[in-house]
């Protein structure tokens, strides 16, 4: 995934996460044997770190490889970062569910709040990415037999509009 500040990606490869600086075409790892099954990674909005999944639940480390994984309160293993809020704070993740599927959930990164679900249905809900001012969440659903693109505001009213033909 490519940084925000357009200078670097982060890659998920053989269970690790590297860092690469685009201008200077150098690689290096992020993650260590600390943590396993690492991968979905995802930067917070200002570049300074950058949240995964392991295999034990989703963790955020320093983006510049600075101190040690710290586990996000609130995750379970399984559970798939995909997009944090403009305020730096809202990760907005997916989660499995025996009796849904995957739905969309959003945490505090702070502890101010535990995992909430913001789309909770029979249907199959992934890949929510928050829009640049944090005011909208687009995610992809099948609940129409097939997967569709759709819109919510966030943190509501409970309206979503779709915006595929074909998700």
């Amino acid at each position: 995934r490519l940084a925000p500040d357009g200078r670097r990606t982060v890659v998920a490869t053989a269970g690790d996460l590297w860092i690469q600086d685009i201008a200077r075409a150098t690689f290096t790892r992020l993650t260590s044997e600390q943590t396993v099954g690492n991968a979905f990674p995802v930067w917070t909005p200002d570049g300074s770190r950058v949240l995964f999944r392991t295999s034990s639940g989703m963790s955020w480390i320093s983006a510049d490889g600075s101190g040690q994984p710290n586990a996000i309160a609130g995750a379970v293993p399984g559970d798939i970062p995909c997009s944090v809020a403009a305020d730096g704070d809202t990760l907005a993740f997916m989660r499995q569910n025996a009796q849904t599927s995957r739905d969309v959930y959003v945490l505090s990164l702070t502890g101010r709040s535990g995992p909430r679900p913001v789309v909770n249905t029979s249907a199959y809900e992934g890949g929510p990415q928050f829009s640049p001012n944090g005011h909208w969440m687009a995610y992809a659903s099948d609940e129409s037999g097939q997967m569709q693109v759709y819109v919510r505001p966030f943190p509501g009213p409970d309206r979503r509009w779709q915006l595929s033909s074909q998700g």
